[in-house]
């Protein structure tokens, strides 16, 4: 994460963000303390970010580097946003996408903490402190000890203190016809939804999945 600080890379954020988001996202990457007020020119309402955290890195990565941008020929309206961490990917497809309703999912109780207080201002974000599965059941985290943006869910369907959804749960119970987008950065958990596509892939106009080879590797040998 301190590569993150290069020349470039704040060079980058100075131009996009401005000067005070820039000066204070860096001291909360490198100085401890209470969470931080940041705001941004592309969103009206300031969000909150942690100290030493990895959340000033997702930040530049959403906004100034703006990872999501021209990736979809039509306008969606309905939205997915699994793995939502601290709600930033739901504000950015709320900005880009005004007639956009999106669904934020994020297992992760701190993250989530923060996603309330970012989305609190957008009304056409529903928050839910869950985890994306192939199927209900419940979860739990995998590597606590990990940065906040690489937090990994297994299933412990009796002892698991996250509640895990299906992607056709979230379009029933949000009365949607079909999911115009499904953004997936889930640190591996995708391979049970992908293995289980065929409940859902038919109701899903567009995918944006972030791979994780390594811990899908993993994962996939258990479920196969």
């Amino acid at each position: 994460m301190q590569a993150f600080w290069s020349f470039l890379s704040t060079a980058r954020m100075f131009r996009v963000l401005g000067p005070v988001a820039t000066w204070k996202l860096r001291v909360a990457a490198h100085r401890g303390g209470v969470d931080l007020s940041v705001k941004l020119p592309q969103i009206s309402e300031p969000i909150f970010v942690r100290r030493q955290s990895s959340d000033a890195w997702v930040t530049d990565q959403i906004f100034a580097c703006n990872e999501y941008r021209d990736l979809l020929p039509f306008t969606p309206r309905t939205i997915i946003d699994a793995g939502a961490n601290i709600g930033l990917s739901s504000l950015w497809f709320a900005r880009e996408y005004p007639e956009a309703q999106i669904v934020a999912l994020e297992p992760d109780p701190e993250n989530f903490d923060l996603l309330e207080q970012n989305t609190a201002q957008e009304k056409r974000i529903t928050a839910h402190k869950a985890g994306l599965w192939s199927h209900p059941t419940r979860l739990s985290i995998s590597n606590p000890t990990a940065q906040k943006y690489a937090i990994r869910v297994e299933e412990e369907p009796e002892a698991g203190d996250i509640v895990a959804t299906s992607i056709e749960e979230v379009r029933q119970k949000s009365k949607w016809d079909r999911i115009d987008l499904l953004k997936m950065d889930i640190e591996g958990s995708e391979v049970q939804i992908l293995a289980d596509s065929r409940t859902w892939i038919e109701n899903v106009r567009a995918l944006i999945v972030e791979l994780h080879p390594e811990i899908a590797a993993e994962g996939a040998s258990k479920l196969f």
